[in-house]
């Protein structure tokens, strides 16, 4: 893939401020916030009572405050659902996506644009200011970075100097995570997995060394009785059409997963699904509507460099 740039204003974006929002925060997310540093940068997740997710998200430290970026039209669910825990608290959420103007940079040409515009880059995890800029380097092994400006005629005026063809939609940065295996939840996946069976536990989103948040019981046992029943795979269909239906099934009719975060490249879809570990490999795989060339492959993501 080359390099580009996009903008992030379609993600919704919570800010939790206030003099106990680490504290509070603490007590729900499933990644580990006790040693944040400020301007550092991670993945988390939001689980219920049941142990499922309703909410993951990058996580960003900045100003005293926490920054959640996720996917558009979970911000109110969120922030709703955390309402019911912040009255004990000295903190306060609100929606932040205007606060911000936000882009996605990726490729050599990214890196190397930033790293003589900063004189440097920020080390993996972590954002840099520069002017009325935070960049931020979300990725170790892929030159992947997100700026962030209060001013949308600064970053616009950034972006083009860096000579990055644009990105018009998010196609592209999303096949990025979807590729690595990031499970964002959108708004039709809430509560409907584990984070043991959205691969979260594989990909970073959650510490078991932290102490309790609401979930973290059920969570913490299904990871430590054994092997997983159900994991995220990635599912490619070539020569596909659009989809109406979005349901796995094999060559007898039965059920096997829903696909989802569904992205259409170049002719071919690109998503996941939430699979059993059990499935036999020479399992006939279908779906309702594909053309009689199309075809579906599933694998599991490589989670041996983490993508932040």
């Amino acid at each position: 893939m080359e390099s580009f740039y996009t903008s992030l204003d379609y993600q919704d974006l919570l800010e939790v401020s206030g003099q106990d929002c680490e504290k509070f925060l603490q007590g729900q997310v499933t990644c580990d916030l006790a040693h944040f540093a400020n301007d550092q940068y991670g993945l988390g997740a939001l689980c219920n009572n049941k142990g499922r997710v309703y909410s993951s998200f990058r996580l960003l430290k900045h100003e005293d405050s926490f920054f959640m970026a996720m996917q558009p039209g979970l911000a109110e669910i969120t922030q709703t659902t955390l309402n019911k825990y912040i009255p004990f608290y000295k903190a306060e959420i609100g929606d932040a996506s205007t606060r911000y103007h936000r882009a996605g940079l990726y490729g050599p040409l990214a890196a190397e644009f930033l790293a003589d515009h900063l004189q440097g880059l920020p080390d993996p995890g972590h954002g840099l200011t520069s002017g009325e800029h935070l960049v931020i380097n979300l990725s170790s092994n892929l030159p992947r970075f997100e700026i962030w400006s209060s001013s949308a005629d600064a970053l616009a005026e950034l972006l083009r100097n860096s000579n990055l063809p644009e990105q018009a939609d998010s196609t592209a940065w999303q096949a990025l995570d979807l590729e690595a295996g990031l499970f964002f939840i959108g708004v039709e996946d809430i509560e409907q997995y584990t984070p043991e069976e959205a691969n979260l536990d594989l990909a970073g989103f959650v510490s078991f060394d932290k102490g309790c948040y609401t979930g973290q019981e059920i969570v913490a046992r299904m990871h430590y009785r054994g092997k997983a029943g159900k994991r995220l795979y990635i599912v490619t269909i070539e020569n596909c059409p659009d989809l109406g239906q979005k349901t796995l099934h094999d060559s007898s009719g039965k059920i096997l997963g829903n696909i989802t975060n569904l992205l259409y490249l170049n002719g071919n879809v690109k998503a996941l699904t939430v699979l059993k570990t059990t499935l036999d490999n020479s399992t006939t795989l279908a779906l309702d509507g594909l053309n009689d060339d199309s075809v579906i492959t599933v694998s599991m993501p490589d989670y041996s460099s983490q993508v932040a």
